[in-house]
């Protein structure tokens, strides 16, 4: 019953996540159609978000909602905290964040990440996915 390992280390531990509803008063990105919403949980004023780290991109940027997670193009290669250091100076850069305000929570050796953001950043992040008509985003 166990989840496989893979060359990362351990398997990652299972979130308790949900959809981000719209018509609750949070915001959240769109998925592709047939896609599942981006999976976030808010407390106490922060919002964990769930990530798919795409490194060895040519430039960072948002590449959409897949599977629920937020994935990540990053430029930079997975070699000694380089992709983390860089997905979290994107993230920061893109939502208008200093970069203490965004922390790598889980996933250090994987490319399934939970970032935490401000829960009042969360309507920025929607931002950057309906200002493009390919759900793309913006890029940093």
């Amino acid at each position: 019953m166990g989840a496989k390992k893979g060359k990362g280390g351990a398997a990652p531990s299972p979130v308790a996540t949900r959809p981000l509803a719209r018509g609750a008063g949070q915001a959240g990105c769109e998925p592709a159609a047939g896609e599942a919403p981006l999976q976030v949980r808010v407390s106490g004023g922060v919002a964990r978000v769930a990530v798919k780290a795409l490194p060895n991109a040519p430039r960072s940027a948002f590449a959409g909602v897949r599977g629920g997670e937020l994935a990540i193009r990053v430029a930079a290669a997975p070699d000694k905290g380089k992709a983390n250091e860089e997905l979290v100076r994107f993230v920061a850069g893109a939502l208008g964040l200093s970069r203490s305000q965004v922390t790598l929570e889980t996933g250090a050796t994987s490319r399934h990440k939970l970032i935490a953001i401000p829960e009042a950043a969360l309507a920025r992040l929607r931002a950057q996915f309906s200002d493009s008509p390919d759900g793309a985003g913006a890029s940093g």
